[in-house]
């Protein structure tokens, strides 16, 4: 799971992983800004490192899809680009593959 990352001037930087954005909450280098999404604020300079992306939907007739690439290239769950409810992924699916 991403979570999403405010930098000191408040522009938008790429998401952290929980593991890191736990370690800068810890020693203070980071506020909690929004809980749903989980959005961190940091309080030191950073590079502004962000990656284009765009996201296109298709409001088909019987199902929905989904498509998000990052710099040309599609984008996976295992990239962290988007939550798991994005790719089908529900709570009861969980841990069961692929979803018809």
């Amino acid at each position: 799971m991403s979570v999403l990352v405010i930098g000191l001037n408040g522009r938008p930087l790429m998401p952290t992983t929980t593991r890191k954005a736990r370690i800068l909450l810890k020693e203070n280098k980071a506020t909690v800004i929004c809980r749903n999404p989980f959005t961190i604020h940091l309080w030191y300079k950073t590079g502004c490192a962000t990656q284009e992306g765009s996201i296109g939907v298709d409001t088909g007739s019987q199902n929905i899809g989904i498509a998000v690439t990052a710099g040309g290239r599609p984008a996976g769950p295992e990239s962290g680009a988007y939550p798991p409810f994005l790719h089908g992924e529900t709570g009861a699916d969980r841990g069961k593959g692929s979803i018809p």
